[in-house]
C-alpha cells in the first residue's frame, strides 16, 4: 500500500511539470510559412465555394499540406494557424468543389488528382498570390 500512495504522491508535480514543459512542437521549432492567397475561378466566373490545397514537393523535417476555403472566389491558404501562409518551396495544387452530400465533384476531377493536377506553386518569402483558372 505504501508503494502506492508514495507513487500517487508524486502525480500533481508530474502534471505541473508536464503542463509547463509541454509536448511535441512549440511554434519556435515550426518551419516558417508564407502568407498565401488568390483567386479561383471556373469557366470564367469565380467560384463560390470549394477547397484548395498546396501539397509540398520538397523534402524536410516538416512537409505539411496549406489548406483553405474558397469563398466567392478568393482564398487563404494555412498551414499550422490561420491564415499563416504555405512552407516555402514548390507545391502541387488541388482544388475540389463537391455536392451538398459531398460525394460527387462539379468540376473536373483533374483538379483535385494529384497525378493530373495542371497546377503547381512556388511559395517564397514574403507575400505570394497565386490565381487559378478552371476551364
Amino acid at each position: 500500500m505504501n508503494a502506492v500512495f508514495v507513487n500517487f504522491r508524486f502525480l500533481p508535480l508530474m502534471t505541473v511539470l508536464i503542463a509547463v514543459c509541454g509536448c511535441g512542437k512549440t511554434d519556435e521549432n515550426l518551419p516558417l510559412t508564407f502568407p498565401v492567397t488568390g483567386t479561383v475561378t471556373y469557366n470564367g466566373e469565380p467560384m463560390a465555394t470549394g477547397s484548395i490545397s498546396a501539397l509540398p514537393q520538397t523534402e524536410g523535417d516538416v512537409v505539411k499540406p496549406a489548406n483553405g476555403s474558397i469563398v466567392d472566389g478568393k482564398y487563404e491558404l494555412s498551414t499550422f494557424e490561420s491564415g499563416d501562409g504555405a512552407l516555402i518551396g514548390t507545391h502541387k495544387v488541388l482544388i475540389s468543389l463537391r455536392d451538398e452530400r459531398g460525394t460527387t465533384s462539379l468540376i473536373p476531377q483533374r483538379y483535385s488528382d494529384i497525378s493530373r493536377t495542371p497546377f503547381t506553386m512556388e511559395v517564397v518569402e514574403g507575400s505570394n498570390e497565386f490565381n487559378f483558372d478552371l476551364d
